[in-house]
This record gives structure tokens, sequence and C-alpha cells, in this order.
């Protein structure tokens, strides 16, 4: 059984939804909890009550469990400093990070004011940004952390979410660019996009509202970033994962052979814009490498042995055990 005995949680958002039932599924497991919820409307933004957070500190609490409460509402390094602060004075450590606040406003994209786009890419974004620096020292001194930031299907195209989607999509390459720099050091950095019922999907229409209580219960999101956030997942890093009803599938990038023209022009390509588009050579996109590498076969590299090449000591580790099995 997957356990979290010693070991110390921060959960955003864990006032509601999908975050209350992972702190209480981590807690269950053995873990210290934060239980981190502004406590506000679905937009993070405005007033909120620390009551929200602390309900679900007692309720982990009366079940035997281990937990505090924290009211912040992510956004600043102020609140990022305080959340991991409150779990260094408490339990002297920190070793699961789970992004999971987000809040959202509904609109199209020209409609919002600068305060909620702000508000919206500060819950989505800076929060987990902060949060993730603030606790990447102390993950580095023990080697070992363990991060699950909760993005969005919304990323990838969905009415009137602009600045939803733009805070989810950024907090992609956070988590890849994370899980590179913690790779050393034992420190993996994993997202999901999750479905699961929510006050969000409680106010569509009814039926909507019927069809995700029934199947998409928020406890199955749950054991899948409780997996991600433990000490058995020992090399699954930088991925990302389609949750919801008891399914898990992987989500990637990927990459076509492409249109190629050395003296290309608008005009050229707009000739050619199909086969540029054409994916049935597509490989898959796990590092900017994975991207970059296919301008080799366009660009032969001049400048000595390709393991000179500028790279992170991972990329260049990686570049060499490649080019040794060419």
């Amino acid at each position: 059984m997957i356990r979290f005995d010693g070991q110390v949680a921060i959960v955003t958002g864990a006032g509601r939804g999908m975050g209350r039932v992972t702190a209480m599924s981590l807690a269950a497991r053995g873990a210290k909890v934060v239980v981190n919820d502004f406590g506000g409307d679905w937009s993070a933004i405005g007033e909120g009550t620390s009551e929200v957070a602390e309900a679900v500190a007692e309720e982990i609490r009366a079940s035997g469990g281990e937990a505090i409460s924290d009211g912040n509402s992510v956004g600043t390094g102020d609140a990022a400093t305080a959340i991991v602060n409150k779990a260094i004075e408490t339990w002297g450590r920190v070793d699961v990070l789970v992004n999971n606040a987000g809040g959202t406003v509904v609109g199209d994209v020209h409609e919002f004011e600068d305060d909620e786009i702000m508000g919206v890419l500060g819950s989505n974004l800076l929060g987990p940004y902060m949060l993730t620096r603030r606790c990447w020292p102390h993950f580095q001194s023990q080697k070992y952390g363990r991060v699950v930031n909760v993005l969005s299907s919304g990323m990838l195209g969905q009415a009137q979410t602009v600045p939803y989607a733009a805070g989810k999509a950024g907090l992609f390459g956070l988590t890849t660019g994370s899980a590179v720099d913690g790779r050393d050091h034992n420190i993996l950095v994993n997202g999901i996009l999750p479905f699961g019922r929510s006050r969000l999907t409680d106010a569509d229409d009814p039926a909507a509202a019927r069809w995700a209580a029934t199947y998409f219960k928020p406890e199955l999101v749950a054991e899948a970033t409780t997996y991600l956030a433990s000490g058995t997942n020992t090399a699954v890093t930088g991925q990302f994962f389609s949750v919801g009803a008891g399914r898990v599938a992987k989500v990637a990038f990927y990459n076509a052979e492409g249109f190629h023209h050395p003296e290309l022009t608008a005009e050229i390509l707009g000739e050619n814009i199909e086969a540029a588009q054409e994916m049935s050579d597509a490989v898959m996109v796990e590092s900017s490498w994975d991207d970059n590498r296919r301008f080799l076969t366009v660009a032969p590299w001049t400048g000595g042995t390709q393991n000179g090449w500028e790279q992170s000591d991972v990329t260049r580790a990686r570049l060499e055990a490649e080019t040794a099995t060419q």
C-alpha cells in the first residue's frame, strides 16, 4: 500500500472538490497535510474565509490524521513564503506539493478587467511557481520532492476562458522545466488534466451535473494525484495525464517532419501549408531538445561535436547517450 508516513504535504485549493479529497487521501495514507484554501468564490478574486480550509483540516484530524489549515490566497511570493513556512515551523520539512488551486472568470477575450486577468494568472500560474520555488531548496537538501500540478484541458482551447487557459498553459512550462531541473535531485514533477465533479460542473445544466456526479467522482482524480505524489513513483516526471472517471491517459505534444525550403518565403509556405501540417510521421516531444533536434536534419551542426552544444547537464547526458547509439 502506498504510504506517506513521516512526510509533509501542501495541498492548495484543498477546501473543496478535488483539492479536499486529495488532502484527505494523502492524510489517510500517513501524510501530515497543510490544507490551503482561500475560501472565496471560483474566481479566486475578492474576499475569502479561512473557515473553508479549517473545516477540512478538522475533518482530517477527526479521522485520526494530522493537518493544519492555511487561508492564504496563492499568487504572491509572500503567500508562498507563509504557506511553506507554516509547514516547516510545524513539522520541520516539506516533501509533497500539490498545486491544485486555480480560479477562473468567464467572458470573451477582451471583456475582463486587468485585475481579473492578473488574479486568474496569479492563482493558476504565479502561485504554483512561487510555491514550487519556496519548496525547492527543501527538496534539494533532502534529495527528495514530489510536485503535482493541476492543469486543465481548457488550455487546449475552450470558449470564453482565455485567462484561465493562459494560466494553465504556463503551468505546463513550469512542469516541464522543473522536471528537467529536478531529475538529478530526485524531485519529480508531473501534471494532471482532471475531470471531476466540482462547483463548476454543478453550476452547469442539470443533465451535465448529473453526468458528472455519476461518473466523475473527484476521489478518482485524487487517487491518481496520490500515486504521482508518492515515493512509489520513482521515475515518472515531466509527464501529463488526463484523469477522470477512473481513466488515466498520457497527454503529449507531437512534432512532425514538416516542410522544408532553404529559402522560405511566406508565399512558398502558403503553397505548402498542408505539408507543414502533415502528421503521419510525427514523434512525441518531451523536451525542448526533442523539438530542436529536428532542425539538425536540415541544418547540420557545424560547431564541432554535437556534445559541445550548450545544453543542460541532463539534456547533454541524453544527447551523449543518443550519439553513442547512432
